[in-house]
C-alpha cells in the first residue's frame, strides 16, 4: 500500500461524519497491510498539542513491521502503552516520537565513531585521516543497511549480518576489513557485476559479491586511507555490526514535513553530523539540525520568488497561481486547468541552487524533494531518472568539512532510489557528485595561500567562452552519469574557461570600452581605476595559472559553468553559527587546535578574521565589524555568487537584527539587494537544544546601481510552521492579505496586514535606511528639499510614495552613513497590541526626543574619588557646598519618588581653579594616587573638573530593568550616575517633570523598554539613550489640564508602595488608576488593555525564564 493511499485513508477517517472526537484529534492507530506483502505499517496522525487534524496536512508517523525489520525499538515503544481512561492519546504520542530514536542512535554512533577513530590513530593515521576513514567505513556499511531493506543486495534483507556470519564461520582471523570488506566494497560495489572476485573467499560469498550491482558514485572508490593498508580489527567491526547497526531499523525514505518513519532514515545521518560538529567544535551537547519543516518552507519560498522573477511582471493573479503551484498539495493542483505547464517546467530546468555551507545536505535533499513534487504536479513521473536530472541540473553544494560532503552525497544517492520498486537498470547505478558537491572554504578564496578577490570579473558570457562552456557542461554530464572519469579534463577545462573569460575582460578594458563592475558601476575612460582593475585581473589570471586546478576551492573555477552565466538563482542554507571569538579556519581539526600554543591559535584567528573583513571590503566596499559572527560573512558571500535578481534565503541567529555588528549586514542587504522577508515564529524555538533565537531571512540581489526601492516584510507567526504553511495562508503572506492598515511611525509609513495565525509588517527599504540614521536621495542625486530624504522629514517635500519611484525609475538611493540605530527585531517580536496602539494614536504619539533630551549620567572614571564616603569626607574636611546628593544605584530605590532620605552617595564638584585648601589637598591626594592617569579621568582638562559633565534633573530613567518597572521622580533635582539617564524637558514643551514621570511609569512603557531596548546578559533589559528618545509619548499639546492633573494624582498614589514585578501589580489599585489615566488618553478598550497586560507579562516572564536557564 502506498504512502499516498495511507494518507488518503486516514484523512477519510478524520473527516468522516461516522467518526467522533477520537478521529478529529487523531488519537488512534491504523494498521495497513496488503495480503501479498510481508510487511505491516502501524500509523498514527496524532501528535500532542493537536486538537483538530481535519484541516491542513496531518503529520503521519509510522512503524514498519515484518520480514527484514528489527523490532527492538517498536517493541520497547509499544510495551509502554495502555488504554487507561484519558491516557491513550498521550501514550500514542510517546510511542511514536522520533526524537528518542534519534538521541539513542546519536549516542551509539558517537561512541562507535570514537572507538574506530582512536583505533585508526593508534595504527598510525593522523587525526583528520582517522576521523575521515572512520566516517567513510560507517557510511559504507550503513549504505548496505539501507539498500538491503529493499532486497537489492544479494536478494537478502539481512545481507550484512549474513556476510559477517560467513566470516565468523570461516577459519580466518582478523582480516574481515582487510580482505572481506575490501572485496565487498571495491570488487563488488565498485566493479561491473558478474566479474571475477580475486579475494579467495568461500564460493557462496564470492558469488554474492560478484552479483552485486555496480554502484560507482564515489562512496566505494578507494581513498588514500584505503591505500594506506590500515585496517580495523575484527572486534571493532563486530561491535559496529552486532551491537550498533543491527539494533536499528533503517529506511531509505527521508522524513518529509508530513510523513515520518520512526526509524533511522538518511536525514538522521544529517542530524548526527550536525550534532557531532556542535559537540566537537563548540562544546555543545545535544542534537542540532535544521528541522525538516523549516527547510521545506525556505525551499518553497525561495522557489516562489524565483518563479516570479523568471516569469517577469506578474500581476497579483499570476503570483497567486505561483503560490498555488508551489504550496498546494499535489492532489489539489490540476496541471491541465491551470495551464502554463511548459513555462513552469522551463523555469525548473533553468534554476541553479547552491548551499554554501551544505553540511550533511539537509537543504539539498529538501530542495530535491520540493522540485520533484513540482515536476509531479506538471505531470512528470517522479522516478529515478527525474531525480537524477534534478540533482544534475539544479543542485550544488560546498562545505569545508570533507566528511560532511560525503554525508550529503550519501543522502542524495539514497534519495535517488527512494520509492523505487526495482533497482534502476542503468550501470553504474549512482551518479558521481564530485563536481556538484565540493569540499572547500566558501568564504575565503586563496591560491597558494594568497588571498584572491575576483570582484572585478563581470559574470556574463563574452568572446569565445560560450563554446568553452558548452564543452565543459558536456564533460560534466559524462562524469556525472558515470560514462567516464573526466576529472582531469574537467579541471583543466574549468581553468581554461575562467582564463579565457578573464582575458576577454582585460581586452575589453584595454580597448577603452565601457567597463562594468560586479554591481553595475560603469567607467568610460581608461583611467587609473581601470588600469588597476586590469592589473588585478592579470594578477588573478597568473595566480590561477600557477596554482593549477586542484587543491583549492574557488567559486569562479569550481562552478565556472554557473558563474560565467551570471551566478546562482538561489543561495540557501543554515550557515554555521560561530561566535566572533571562536572564528577560525573551520578546516582545522579541533584536536589539532587544542594541541597548539594559545598564541598561535590567536594568530590564526586574527589572520582568518582579517581575511574575512578584507573580502567584504574589497567586494562590497563595506567594513564589517570584527565582532561579527561567522554567519554574517555568509550573507555577503551569498549576495556575491547570486545572479542579478537571484534570491538568498538563510536561517540564522536573529542577533544581527539588533546588535551593533548587524548594522553592516543590514547596510549590505539594503545597498546591494532588496530585503524581501524576515520570518519569526513565536510558537516555540526552532532549535530545541540550542540557546539561539533564529530568523529566516530572504533577500533579492538587485541589478545595476544601488537603490532602496524594495519593501521588507516582517512576518510573524503565532503557530508552528507545519500548521500554517498552506497555499491559502502563504497567499496572504506573499501576495497580500485583505485586512491591511497603514501606520505612521517616526515620520515613516508602514503597512500592517493580518494573516492567519500571524501578521505581516511591511516597511519600504528607504524608510528602514532613514530609521537607521541614513539619508536617502532620489535617482538624480539632487540635494534639493524635494529630492533628499532626511532622517526626520520623510520622503522629501514632494512626499513622493514608493510606487511613484517604481513608475518613474527614479528610485531612492542610499546616501551618507548608515548607523543602524533602529531595532529591527521589534517588527517581528512586538505584540499585535503595539501596532494597534500606534495605528489608533498616529495623531497623538510623538517621540520622547521631541519633548526633551535624554542624556546619560556621569561616568566619573574613579568612583572612590568622585563619590567620597563619609570617612574620606571627614579625613580631608571636604566642604559641604561642593558635595551633592546623587542618584548612584537603583538597587536601594524601590519607589518612584526619590527624596534626600533615599540617597546615601554624594558627588564632589571641584572647580577648575580650586581655592579652598581642602579641595587643593584632595586634588594633590588624587595625583599622588595616580587617579589623574586613568583613561577616563585623563581626558578631562583639568582631570578633576567633573562639573561640566554632570547635570541635575528631576526625572530619572533606569539604564537597566528587570521585572519591576520604575521611572524615578524627585521634587528637587539631583545629579545622576551613568546607571541612570536624565531627561531634560524642553522649555517649549507643555509638560512638567511630574506629569511625564507619571506617563513613563505606566505599564505601556514597561512594554516600550523591552521592544526598544535589548536583553543583556544576566537579569536585565537595557535601552540606549537614543532608544529611549524614540519612545512614543502623547503629545503634551494634546493632553488637557484635567488629564494632566489625573495623571499626577494617580502617580502620587504610587509613591507610598514598593514596586513589585510588573505583572504582580496589575491588580494593584494605584497601578490600575495610573494605567487607566493613560489608557483613556490612548483610547484603549478593555480588550486592548487586557492584551497589553498579557503582552507585558509574557515578555517579562520570558526574560526571567531565560535568566533562570543561565
Amino acid at each position: 500500500m502506498t504512502r499516498t493511499a495511507e494518507r488518503n485513508a486516514i484523512q477519510s477517517l478524520t473527516r468522516s461524519d461516522q467518526t467522533s472526537g477520537w478521529a478529529i484529534d487523531g488519537s488512534f492507530l491504523t494498521i495497513f497491510h496488503e495480503p501479498d506483502e510481508d510487511i505491516w505499517h502501524l500509523v498514527t496522525p496524532y501528535e500532542e498539542g493537536t486538537d483538530d487534524i481535519t484541516t491542513g496536512r496531518p503529520v503521519l508517523r509510522r512503524y514498519t513491521l515484518g520480514e527484514g525489520e528489527t523490532h527492538r525499538t517498536v517493541a520497547n515503544a509499544l510495551s509502554g502503552m495502555d488504554a487507561s481512561k484519558g491516557r491513550l492519546a498521550e501514550r500514542i504520542d510517546e510511542a511514536f516520537r522520533v526524537k528518542p530514536v534519534t538521541e539513542d542512535f546519536y549516542e551509539n554512533y558517537k561512541s562507535t565513531f570514537d572507538t574506530l577513530s582512536k583505533e585508526l590513530r593508534r595504527k598510525g593515521l593522523e587525526i583528520e585521516d582517522a576521523d575521515r576513514y572512520a566516517h567513510t567505513t560507517l557510511n559504507r556499511l550503513m549504505f548496505f543497511y539501507y539498500l538491503q531493506k529493499k532486497g537489492w543486495i544479494g536478494n537478502r534483507k539481512d545481507f550484512v549480518r549474513w556476510f559477517h556470519e560467513q566470516y565468523e564461520e570461516s577459519d580466518e582471523g582478523n582480516v574481515f576489513h582487510e580482505k572481506w570488506l575490501s572485496a565487498l566494497f571495491f570488487e563488488g560495489m565498485n566493479s561491473p557485476e558478474g566479474g571475477e572476485i580475486d579475494a579467495d573467499l568461500p564460493s557462496e560469498v564470492e558469488t554474492a559479491i560478484s552479483g552485486l550491482p555496480y554502484m560507482n558514485g564515489g562512496l566505494f572508490q578507494p581513498t588514500e586511507e584505503d591505500e594506506s593498508n590500515t585496517f580495523l580489527s575484527d572486534s571493532a567491526l563486530r561491535s559496529v555490526i552486532e551491537e550498533f547497526l543491527e539494533q536499528y531499523n533503517f529506511t531509505v525514505t527521508e522524513e518529509s514535513p508530513y510523513d515520518i518513519d520512526v526509524a533511522v532514515d538518511p536525514a538522521m545521518l544529517g542530524k548526527i553530523y550536525e550534532s557531532l560538529i556542535a559537540e566537537q567544535e563548540r562544546g555543545e551537547a545535544g542534537i542540532f539540525y535544521t528541522p525538516r519543516v523549516e527547510v521545506d518552507l525556505m525551499c518553497r519560498m525561495a522557489l516562489y520568488e524565483q518563479f516570479c522573477d523568471h516569469a517577469k511582471d506578474l500581476d497579483a493573479e499570476g503570483k497567486q497561481r505561483i503560490v498555488e503551484f508551489i504550496f498546494s498539495e499535489p492532489q489539489d493542483w490540476d496541471a491541465e486547468s491551470n495551464g502554463e505547464t511548459e513555462q513552469l517546467e522551463n523555469i525548473l530546468h533553468e534554476l541553479r541552487i547552491v548551499d554554501p555551507a551544505c553540511g550533511s545536505g539537509a537543504f539539498l535533499v529538501g530542495m530535491k524533494q520540493v522540485v520533484t513534487e513540482l515536476y509531479r504536479k506538471l505531470g512528470t513521473t517522479p522516478d529515478y531518472h527525474l531525480k537524477e536530472q534534478i540533482i544534475n541540473e539544479n543542485l550544488y553544494g560546498v562545505d569545508i568539512k570533507d566528511w560532511a560532503v560525503r554525508v550529503a552525497e550519501f543522502r542524495l544517492w539514497l534519495s535517488l532510489v527512494e520509492g523505487e520498486e526495482q533497482l534502476p537498470d542503468q550501470r553504474p547505478v549512482l551518479p558521481n557528485f564530485s563536481f556538484k558537491l565540493k569540499v572547500g572554504d566558501s568564504l575565503i578564496q586563496k591560491l597558494d595561500g594568497k588571498f584572491v578577490s575576483l570582484d572585478t570579473i563581470t559574470r556574463t558570457l563574452n568572446g569565445d567562452t560560450g563554446s568553452l562552456l558548452t564543452e565543459l557542461k558536456e564533460l560534466k554530464r559524462e562524469h556525472f552519469e558515470g560514462e567516464a572519469d573526466r576529472t582531469q579534463e574537467i579541471e583543466e577545462k574549468q581553468i581554461e574557461l575562467l582564463r579565457s573569460h578573464i582575458n576577454n575582460q582585460i581586452n575589453k578594458l584595454s580597448s577603452g570600452g565601457t567597463q562594468e563592475t560586479l554591481f553595475g558601476e560603469t567607467k568610460d575612460d581608461l583611467n587609473e581605476d581601470v588600469k588597476n582593475r586590469i592589473a588585478d585581473l592579470e594578477e588573478t589570471r597568473d595566480a590561477i595559472n600557477s596554482a593549477g586546478g586542484t587543491g583549492f576551492f574557488m567559486w569562479d573555477i569550481d562552478f565556472s559553468d554557473v558563474m560565467v552565466e551570471g551566478g546562482f538563482d538561489i543561495v540557501i542554507g543554515n550557515p554555521p553559527y560561530v561566535r566572533q571569538k571562536e572564528i577560525i579556519d573551520q578546516g582545522i581539526h579541533p584536536e589539532i587546535l587544542e594541541k597548539m600554543d594559545s598564541d598561535d591559535v590567536k594568530e590564526l584567528k586574527k589572520r582568518y578574521k582579517n581575511d574575512l573583513v578584507e573580502y567584504v571590503e574589497d567586494t562590497f566596499g563595506i567594513s564589517p565589524y570584527k565582532r561579527s559572527d561567522l554567519y554574517v560573512y555568509f550573507f555577503f558571500r551569498g549576495l556575491d555568487v547570486l545572479r542579478d535578481g537571484g534570491t538568498i534565503t538563510y536561517i540564522t541567529s536573529n542577533s544581527w537584527l539588533d546588535v551593533n555588528y548587524g548594522q553592516r549586514l543590514q547596510e549590505g542587504l539594503m545597498r546591494f539587494g532588496d530585503i524581501q522577508y524576515l520570518l519569526d515564529n513565536r510558537a516555540g524555538p526552532i532549535f530545541d537544544e540550542a540557546d539561539v533565537n533564529t530568523v529566516i531571512a530572504m533577500a533579492r540581489r538587485t541589478a545595476g546601481t544601488e537603490s532602496l526601492s524594495g519593501n521588507a516584510s516582517f512576518v510573524t507567526f503565532n503557530d508552528y510552521y507545519e500548521n500554517v504553511v498552506r497555499a491559502d495562508v502563504m497567499d496572504e503572506v506573499l501576495v497580500g492579505g485583505e485586512d491591511k492598515s497603514t501606520i505612521e511611525y517616526q515620520d515613516q509609513v508602514l503597512t500592517y496586514t493580518s494573516v492567519e495565525s500571524g501578521r505581516r509588517v511591511t516597511i519600504p527599504e528607504y524608510s528602514l535606511w532613514r530609521l537607521g540614521g541614513g539619508v536617502v536621495e532620489n535617482g538624480g542625486g539632487s540635494n534639493s528639499p524635494d529630492s533628499v530624504y532626511s532622517e526626520k522629514t520623510g520622503v522629501g517635500g514632494a512626499q513622493a510614495g514608493l510606487e511613484s519611484y517604481g513608475e518613474s525609475g527614479d528610485a531612492p538611493k542610499p546616501a551618507g552613513s548608515y548607523s543602524g540605530d533602529e531595532k529591527w527585531s521589534q517588527y517581528l517580536q512586538a505584540p499585535d497590541i503595539y501596532f494597534e496602539i500606534l495605528e489608533r494614536n498616529q495623531d497623538l504619539l510623538i517621540p520622547l526626543g521631541e519633548i526633551g533630551e535624554v542624556y546619560r549620567g556621569a561616568t566619573t572614571g574613579n568612583n572612590a574619588f568622585f563619590y567620597p564616603d563619609q570617612e574620606t569626607i571627614d579625613r580631608f574636611d571636604l566642604p559641604e557646598e561642593y558635595l551633592h546628593l546623587t542618584m548612584k544605584s537603583p538597587r536601594s530605590l524601590s519607589r518612584p519618588l526619590v527624596t534626600d532620605d533615599d540617597l546615601d552617595t554624594q558627588v564632589i564638584t571641584i572647580p577648575e581653579d580650586p581655592e579652598h585648601p581642602a579641595l587643593q589637598r584632595y586634588v594633590e591626594y588624587g595625583e599622588e594616587e595616580g587617579i589623574h592617569t586613568g583613561s577616563t579621568v585623563s581626558g578631562r582638562d583639568p582631570w578633576y573638573a567633573l562639573e561640566d559633565e554632570i547635570e541635575k534633573t528631576q526625572l530619572f530613567w533606569r539604564k537597566t530593568h528587570y521585572t519591576t518597572h520604575l521611572t524615578y521622580y524627585s521634587e528637587s533635582p539631583y545629579y545622576l550616575d551613568q546607571r541612570f539617564y536624565g531627561i531634560r524637558i524642553n522649555d517649549t514643551s507643555e509638560i512638567d517633570a511630574k506629569t511625564l514621570a507619571a506617563i513613563l511609569n505606566s505599564t505601556y512603557y514597561a512594554l516600550m523598554k523591552i521592544l526598544y531596548g535589548r536583553e543583556m546578559s544576566g537579569r536585565s533589559v537595557e535601552a540606549a539613550v537614543y532608544e529611549v528618545e524614540k519612545f512614543p509619548i502623547p503629545d503634551p499639546n494634546k493632553i488637557n489640564e484635567s488629564q494632566k492633573r489625573e495623571l499626577r494624582a494617580a502617580f502620587e498614589d504610587m509613591w507610598g508602595r514598593d514596586a513589585e514585578a510588573i505583572y504582580d501589580e496589575f491588580e494593584d489599585p494605584a497601578r490600575q488608576r495610573l494605567d487607566g489615566a493613560l489608557f483613556e488618553l490612548l483610547d484603549l478598550s478593555e480588550e486592548n488593555q487586557e492584551a497589553l497586560y498579557d503582552s507585558v507579562e509574557q515578555l517579562t516572564r520570558k526574560i526571567r525564564e531565560r535568566d533562570k536557564q543561565r
